[in-house]
């Protein structure tokens, strides 16, 4: 059976674990509400990885006070879980210090 999940961050947030399990990614869209410019990193956690993990599954730049948003072509499968982090470096996990995204993302279990 397949459940459908919809995730909204009640409030601004550095971290999001969208699902804790094996799940698909249909939509993640979200603002940043900071100063500056943040990468939105996705990770195939069930928990949000440690500082420095490199190789997020995928990454959007946004800028200060700006939206983004990622809708595969079709949705992307996740083995372990969706962690959403706002890193203050590409391609590199590195933690922001205040929370500053909202995260939207909607999607179902494997």
């Amino acid at each position: 059976m397949i459940r459908t999940y919809v995730i909204e961050s009640q409030q601004l947030v550095a971290s999001q674990i969208v699902s804790a399990a094996a799940a698909a990614l249909e939509l993640l869209e979200g603002f940043n509400d900071s100063a500056a410019a943040v990468y939105v990193q996705v990770f195939d956690s069930s928990t949000v990885p440690a500082a420095a993990t490199p190789h997020p599954v995928y990454e959007l730049k946004v800028n200060p006070n700006g939206t983004y948003s990622w809708a595969p072509a079709k949705p992307r499968n996740f083995l372990h879980g969706i962690a959403v982090v706002a890193s203050s470096t590409p391609n590199t996990y590195t933690p922001i210090v205040a929370p500053s995204i909202w995260v939207d993302a909607e999607g179902y279990t494997l």
